[in-house]
């Protein structure tokens, strides 16, 4: 993973997401929707989708899907509604994955709440900690940080 930071770059790619690097203009669409937080919809067995605050899954079977699609009974699987907490927590993880990181701003104007109020003290025990940094509005991972990020995106839970 350093090896691909280190050498991708020089050869024109840029990471744009923590697992992700892409030559400027090539980065994925379809991804990016995902972490920006965009709803979606998919179609057929097995197909997720999420509006805010809801996300739902098909029912994966293909026979059980075709049998309930004939009747017109509903083909959702599960689903779930995230409380605002969850909310904020997946706005939180998904901006930290991305090279920029979570606009702040964003956050604040979102949920009406101060970040610093919410995540203050914990931001600053990760910053003093060298595994994220603030450049201008965007909270960001430092290398030090992408390497442990999953267990920094899991302090803020």
């Amino acid at each position: 993973y350093v090896a691909a930071m280190e050498l991708l770059p020089t050869l024109g790619f840029r990471q744009y997401e923590l697992s992700n690097f892409a030559k400027p203009g090539f980065e994925s669409r379809h991804n990016l929707g995902y972490w920006e937080g965009r709803p979606y919809l998919g179609f057929g067995p097995g197909a997720h989708s999420f509006v805010s605050p809801r996300r739902w899954a098909n029912i994966a079977n293909v026979a059980e899907f075709i049998n309930r699609a004939e009747r017109g009974e509903s083909l959702v699987g599960s689903e779930e509604t995230l409380t605002v907490d969850q909310q904020m927590l997946e706005a939180v993880f998904l901006g930290l994955r991305r090279a920029e990181g979570l606009f702040v701003p964003a956050f604040e104007e979102r949920f009406a709440v101060s970040f610093a109020a919410k995540y203050g003290a914990l931001e600053g025990e990760l910053t003093g900690d060298g595994l994220i940094e603030r450049r201008g509005g965007f909270l960001s991972l430092t290398m030090k940080g992408k390497l442990l990020a999953d267990a920094v995106i899991g302090r803020f839970a």
